[in-house]
């Protein structure tokens, strides 16, 4: 989600870091936990270092990885880098502005790992972005360029994709924390823990606003799909037929139903909001990595295949699957 996926292209990292999958029972369950942590920024800074340049050299010379992209308020598409940077382009001239995170921690992992992860448009118009490997999250004035980050109460808790709820707060999965939290506009911190009996937790990648006014996520590890209420903090969770699915991303679409990737099941999944019933499409191509997934203008679902090199559209209507490979 982005994987605006309501987010972004986020999901690489559970794709590398996920381990062995543990097949869990068929269970639906019910619960409301919380544990409220106020935060008051760790760290606050206007931007600094602005590099404006139109990009005409090779990309790969920089050494620079862009990863999740969102349209700005501003009109500029907004993303986020390796190198703790977020950037913006604008479409009409291809200048590009970069502003660095100021308190950004991400040096333990590699360069691949070590980004800022997702990024959204939230209240008040600010942007707001995960950092996976600093454990914070972040917000940047597109007016200003000032940036404010939020350090999370868990040291581990390595936040991944964040979307605007209906509340007006940020939801955002916390994948190592096996949590799903929210930030108010304020800094405000409600950590929500999935229900588990797995050690490794269940590993929650993506996120999305639901038809229902519910957040629905994917669980990598748990093999399910989840949704939480906004106003309750209430968990469902919805057990995949598939085993060891590798649930990665998740989107919304204009049938009323949620859709979702199996990264390791190779397939397409969807669920009814209202019963809970899943249907999976398998994917033609074996092994094909499935990983993002968004509703394209054509009202088809459109996925990208990390390994079969391929980008692909599934009908709502029909479950017809249609690929194209991409070219060197």
């Amino acid at each position: 989600m982005n994987i605006g996926y309501n987010r972004p292209s986020v999901i690489i990292i559970p794709v590398l870091l996920a381990v062995t999958l543990f097949v869990v029972a068929c269970t639906s369950s019910e619960i409301a936990n919380s544990t409220i942590n106020t935060s008051t920024p760790v760290n606050t800074s206007t931007s600094v270092t602005i590099v404006n340049t139109t990009i005409t050299a090779n990309p790969s010379s920089t050494g620079i990885a862009a990863h999740s992209i969102e349209m700005g308020p501003d009109n500029n598409m907004w993303f986020v880098s390796t190198g703790n940077k977020i950037g913006k382009i604008s479409p009409s001239t291809g200048e590009i502005t970069k502003y660095i995170v100021p308190g950004y921690g991400g040096n333990t992992l590699p360069k691949l790992l070590d980004v800022i992860h997702s990024i959204t448009v939230g209240p008040n118009g600010n942007l707001w972005f995960t950092e996976f490997n600093g454990n914070k999250i972040g917000k940047i004035s597109p007016v200003t360029g000032n940036i404010n980050e939020y350090g999370l109460s868990s040291g581990r808790s390595m936040p991944n994709v964040i979307v605007a709820g209906p509340d007006g707060n940020m939801w955002f999965t916390a994948y190592y924390g096996n949590a799903i939290s929210n930030i108010s506009p304020t800094g405000v911190i409600t950590d929500y823990h999935i229900p588990t009996s797995d050690i490794l937790g269940t590993l929650p990648v993506s996120i999305c606003v639901g038809p229902d006014g519910y957040l629905w996520f994917t669980e990598y590890e748990g093999n399910k799909i989840g949704k939480i209420s906004p106003i309750t903090g209430s968990i469902s969770q919805y057990n995949v037929p598939s085993s060891q699915a590798g649930i990665s991303d998740v989107t919304s679409c204009s049938d009323g139903n949620l859709w979702f990737t199996e990264n390791k099941g190779n397939k397409i999944g969807k669920i009814s909001p209202t019963t809970g019933d899943i249907t999976e499409y398998e994917i033609p191509t074996v092994g094909s990595g499935v990983l993002g997934i968004t509703t394209g203008p054509d009202g088809n679902l459109w996925f990208t295949e990390l390994q079969g090199d391929k980008i692909g559209k599934i009908s709502p209507m029909t479950g017809d699957i249609t690929e194209y490979p991409i070219e060197n």
